[in-house]
């Protein structure tokens, strides 16, 4: 039995730490580590907890972690521009959802980032994409009345609902 918890927990700890490097660069806001983790994988590589069973055991233990945040979705989160201009133009797919439907322009009109913004604009960003709750991020910028965000975004044709 020991033995069985011993595997567990290692099994948990590696598939929270999978993609830990790169988000953990991006949420330090570490260019440079971010740089050479592209150089080295996958820009879209997303964080351990989207590969476990929704429901099971270990994703319960782990649910609270980013559940899927890609590299760009954590610099969207935490408002660093130069570094989602980084991954942008290294080939971050500006559309990735998490497992609860959130995505990177989200963030950006949640959290107030007109800078970021722009860049996923200008990178194609589907700017009429839902989230689980059927919201847009003009939605969102509305709601919290982010006047620069809404225009940006109705600029290029996104709508509310």
């Amino acid at each position: 039995m020991k033995k069985a918890v011993l595997f567990l927990s290692a099994f948990v700890f590696l598939i929270s730490c999978a993609g830990s490097n790169i988000h953990l660069a991006a949420k330090q806001n570490n260019i440079d580590r971010v740089k050479y983790f592209v150089s080295k994988g996958d820009v879209n590589q997303y964080d351990g907890v989207a590969n476990i069973q929704p429901g099971s055991a270990t994703y319960m233990e782990n649910k609270d972690r980013h559940l899927g945040y890609t590299p760009l979705m954590v610099a969207c989160y935490y408002g660093y521009a130069e570094i989602a201009d980084y991954l942008c133009r290294s080939g971050a797919d500006v559309n990735a959802q998490n497992e609860d439907g959130e995505f990177s322009l989200l963030f950006a009109a949640q959290y107030n980032y007109p800078q970021i913004t722009t860049i996923l604009i200008q990178h194609g960003v589907s700017v009429n994409m839902k989230d689980r709750k059927g919201h847009t991020a003009l939605y969102y910028a509305e709601q919290a009345q982010y006047l620069q965000i809404a225009e940006q975004l109705k600029a290029v044709a996104a709508v509310a609902e």
